[in-house]
């Protein structure tokens, strides 16, 4: 019998065509996220503050923020406001909070300052992904509409 080797199928890209950003203070887990939505085909972009974040949105379009909440320079909360009361396409972005602290004043909190997902820490990559694709999918197909109404 003549053996072959085989191929085994490509991985799955299911967050393929996706720009995040990701804001998260702690070097490790700022490495684990981007890691693991650049695995899963995102483009990512990292900042380990807001003020890094606010730069990369004057120059890059993204489809989901994922931002730890307590930033050293401004809390994600903080963050994300100043985004939305920018007049820019990046205002609606769909936002995920990420935060080591759980308790209903900071998921309140987080839900006025305009996040769609609030998870724990430690939050498992492939939760992350999971949300990050449920939310990205919305902005992506929203992009390719209006794409092709342009054409």
């Amino acid at each position: 019998m003549n053996a072959e080797m085989i191929e085994p199928p490509p991985r799955r890209q299911v967050a393929e065509g996706l720009r995040v950003l990701v804001v998260e203070d702690d070097p490790d887990a700022l490495a684990l996220y981007t890691a693991a939505l650049e695995r899963a085909g995102a483009v990512v972009f990292a900042a380990s503050c807001a003020a890094e974040a606010l730069e990369t949105l004057e120059r890059e379009s993204v489809h989901v923020l994922v931002s730890d909440v307590g930033l050293p320079d401004m809390d994600g909360n903080a963050l994300l406001r100043a985004i939305r009361e920018k007049d820019s396409p990046q205002s609606g972005v769909a936002a995920v909070a990420v935060t080591g602290a759980r308790n209903d004043d900071l998921v309140d909190e987080a839900n006025r300052a305009g996040f769609h997902v609030y998870a724990a820490k430690p939050i498992a990559t492939t939760d992350l992904v999971g949300i990050v694709v449920a939310l990205g999918r919305v902005s992506l197909e929203d992009e390719r509409e209006l794409e092709g109404t342009r054409e």
